[in-house]
């Protein structure tokens, strides 16, 4: 179902908490809200959830004004970090109970919910109390259960943040997996960028209660709208210069432009650096911090500007020594000086 939310104001104890937030999500999407702690991410599900009432403005699903829908008749499922299993029932007992409450016989309801717990890999686990389960079962648990109510509407509120990295990575796969199969329109609450850029079709940022940018990951993330989006991503340099005589200059960049004169800030991504033994710049080894699947490497400029650049595996320089690049800029991102905050 496509979700279309427009407008939507809502305030706690006399604070504004979402100013005018206007969202889409495309039916069988996977859309990402991601932003610091406190920016309202949560409140937005728990409204469109009908947890939370709106001060203004709408909230359609499949074409259908939610916005006065009390919870149980919009066809949406939240689905908490906290996971909020019933420990008086079993795993099967779990995930059969949004079926219990649609009227399905025990043994239907049983055979179904046995069939939903082999998709999310826990076969079998139907008799066991989810007291003695795992916190990476318990939430494969609940993904099922919430999969039995059948929603026209997912919502994902960090699910994985209690878990470790390998779970983390694994439910991740799972939910992809299940996403696929099921193309249930999914929301997914983070503040992980790596996670809400890698599951994403689209991401949406948000910064105190404001929609900041919102479009594809790569479009997010190597286009970035503001320089508040661009600091939040990080992995970027961002150059403070001037454009004179078509050229700007900030840092030891000089690159030629088509801008007015004036100042502006360049986004200068990490992968932008291209290791070239003729490349114009010198930059010379500040720091290297081996990490296994990659080297993070601290480059400095002649005028002491600092870089930050990642390298595959293990690398064979070491601090002092210099190395020198080119820049493969693409379409560079420049914020005009007056919009920085």
């Amino acid at each position: 179902m496509k979700l279309e939310i427009e407008h939507l104001s809502v305030a706690l104890e006399g604070r504004d908490i979402l100013r005018g937030v206007s969202l889409q999500a495309e039916e069988g999407a996977f859309l990402s809200l991601l932003g610091p702690s406190g920016c309202g991410k949560t409140t937005l599900l728990k409204t469109v959830a009908g947890i939370l009432a709106p001060q203004g403005g709408s909230i359609r699903l499949g074409g259908e004004d939610i916005t006065g829908l009390p919870p149980h008749r919009r066809g949406v499922v939240i689905l908490f970090q906290d996971i909020r299993l019933f420990p008086h029932m079993t795993a099967a007992e779990n995930v059969a109970f949004p079926l219990r409450m649609r009227g399905v016989g025990r043994r239907a309801r049983l055979e179904q919910a046995a069939k939903l717990l082999e998709r999310v890999r826990l076969s079998g686990y139907g008799p066991r109390q989810v007291g003695s389960l795992s916190g990476g079962e318990r939430q494969r648990v609940a993904l099922a259960r919430a999969l039995a109510a059948r929603p026209r509407l997912l919502l994902l509120d960090e699910p994985f943040s209690a878990l470790d990295e390998n779970l983390r990575e694994d439910m991740r796969e799972l939910v992809l997996s299940l996403h696929r199969e099921f193309r249930t329109t999914t929301v997914l609450v983070t503040h992980d960028r790596g996670e809400a850029l890698g599951m994403s079709d689209r991401v949406a940022l948000l910064f105190h209660g404001e929609i900041e940018q919102c479009g594809t990951p790569e479009a997010v993330y190597l286009r970035p709208a503001t320089r508040r989006a661009a600091e939040y991503l990080g992995g970027c340099a961002l150059l403070d210069g001037e454009v004179r005589s078509g050229v700007f200059r900030g840092g030891p960049v000089a690159l030629p432009v088509s801008l007015p004169e004036g100042r502006y800030t360049l986004c200068l991504r990490e992968q932008m650096w291209r290791p070239a033994e003729e490349g114009p710049y010198a930059l010379t080894v500040a720091k290297v911090r081996f990490q296994g699947r990659e080297t993070a490497v601290s480059l400095a400029a002649a005028d002491g500007t600092l870089f930050q650049r990642s390298f595959p595996g293990a690398v064979s320089f070491q601090a002092g020594d210099v190395l020198r690049f080119d820049l493969d800029m693409g379409e560079p991102v420049f914020f005009p000086r007056e919009e920085c905050r």
